[in-house]
């Protein structure tokens, strides 16, 4: 079964993030995108990956790490969206369902990602709302083990440095990604080439995106 990615119907603006973005995955960018609750930021991912596969500029993967709880649950969403882009028949759809069962720890699946991932050539690895995938993650061995948070943080800063696609974790605020990594927050920032800081819409694309609404729903 396929994984389904958010459904946008509205979209509004946010074109000079969308030139950003571009510009930071083509050359392969490790990307943090910080923005409250509601302002966007899922939309604008979900519409960013239309453009860069309708471009034919590559394509993405992304995982909604609020579907996530355990290295199972990782893998199979990065394998519905493969077999999303390449079909079922895949060679890597069929091993990442395959190594889902057998997986055992968070660690594990992280690694398989990563190097899967790769494999598929995939232009960007999107993990949307990451501080869920971390706070859940750090609660399972071995990283309970291990430090927690900090062990997550310092595993992913060693994939984000080894693999050479480019990387987005999005938030709703970089004060809880400082929570969970205390001390160790620094050092897996300076993993990331940039931040992209989702503001409020202006008052005029708030208005257009009330018009929209209203109209869609025959108001």
């Amino acid at each position: 079964m396929l994984t389904l990615r958010p459904r946008i119907d509205i979209f509004v603006n946010r074109e000079v993030e969308l030139r950003r973005l571009m510009d930071l995955v083509l050359i392969g960018a490790k990307v943090l995108l910080i923005g409250l609750r509601g302002y966007g930021k899922t939309s604008l991912l979900v519409r960013f990956l239309d453009i860069l596969e309708s471009e034919n500029k590559g394509f993405g993967i992304y995982v909604n790490c609020l579907r996530v709880y355990s290295g199972k649950d990782l893998l199979l969403e990065v394998r519905g969206e493969i077999e999303r882009i390449k079909g079922a028949d895949f060679d890597l759809v069929k091993e990442l369902e395959m190594r889902a069962e057998l997986v055992d720890n968070p660690r594990d699946a992280l690694d398989i990602v990563f190097d899967m991932v790769s494999k598929a050539g995939a232009s960007v690895l999107i993990f949307d709302e990451v501080s869920m995938l971390i706070q859940r993650f750090a609660l399972q061995k071995p990283f309970r083990g291990m430090g927690g948070s900090r062990a997550v943080a310092s595993h992913l800063k060693s994939l984000l440095e080894m693999y050479d696609f480019s990387v987005i974790f999005s938030d709703t605020s970089i004060s809880a990604l400082h929570e969970l990594f205390e001390d160790y927050t620094s050092p897996l920032f300076r993993a990331f080439d940039a931040k992209i800081v989702i503001e409020p819409l202006s008052l005029e694309d708030s208005m257009s995106l009330v018009r929209e609404l209203l109209r869609k729903r025959g108001i």
